[in-house]
């Protein structure tokens, strides 16, 4: 599967224009049930790639140092 040879970054771009898609599919629906399904996967896929930006972060401030101790 290409997506597991994805980048961190390429995946939580690509949640992020999941979540903008869903967001666009339930602005075109009427019907309160059907909407909020779509916002409701909307907001899981900001939150997945939300997850990868803490990640990412992370793992950059626990890299040990180059320098000595002081």
């Amino acid at each position: 599967m290409a997506a597991s040879r994805e980048t961190l970054q390429e995946r939580r771009d690509r949640y992020l224009k999941l979540a903008t898609e869903a967001e666009i599919n339930a602005a075109r629906l009427s019907d309160p049930k059907a909407k909020s399904a779509w916002i409701d996967l909307a907001v899981s896929w900001m939150l997945m790639a939300s997850e990868i930006s803490v990640e990412t972060k992370g793992a950059r401030r626990r890299k040990p140092s180059r320098g000595g101790k002081s």
